[in-house]
């Protein structure tokens, strides 16, 4: 009995070790779907659909923006982006994946974005900076975001 009880509990160790929240590199299918997400998110923001945006948060999500208090929750960040629909026109916008780190459920990612935006009538102005994104997978194998910090890069850099 003595034997069994070592045999199991040896397996559990090793069990364990094995998810010890270690980033799993080799499935590249998982980063990929990361990066697609995000693909899909920057298609929205070039649309400006405030409603599908925060539509891509979990509950308890954050977008966090640089000079704005953080906005939670789904509810929050439509009402937050709602103000710009019909006055906002999205030239082009574009992310690029620097890395995609994947810890069981939940994904990390580290890029950069850009954007060209104008208010109604008025010049273009183009936007970018850095990114990092917290994505959590949804029971239904849905990756959604958690946490999206935008760190603007310095005036003179764009």
């Amino acid at each position: 009995m003595k034997g069994r009880l070592w045999v199991a509990l040896t397996f559990l160790g090793l069990a364990m070790a094995c998810s010890n929240g270690q980033p799993n590199p080799s499935d590249p299918k998982i980063r990929q779907e990361i990066v697609v997400a995000m693909e899909h998110y920057t298609a929205l923001i070039r649309a400006v659909a405030s409603d599908s945006i925060a539509a891509m948060y979990t509950e308890d999500g954050e977008l966090l923006e640089a000079g704005l208090a953080p906005l939670r929750g789904p509810k929050e960040i439509r009402e937050f982006l709602a103000q710009f629909d019909g006055k906002v026109l999205v030239d082009s916008a574009s992310t690029a994946s620097d890395e995609v780190e994947v810890f069981g459920s939940t994904a990390y990612q580290w890029g950069s974005f850009s954007q060209v935006a104008r208010v109604q009538d008025q010049p273009p102005a183009k936007f970018g900076g850095r990114y990092v994104a917290r994505w959590r997978r949804t029971r239904e194998g849905q990756w959604k975001l958690t946490r999206l910090l935008m760190q603007p890069a310095p005036t003179s850099a764009q």
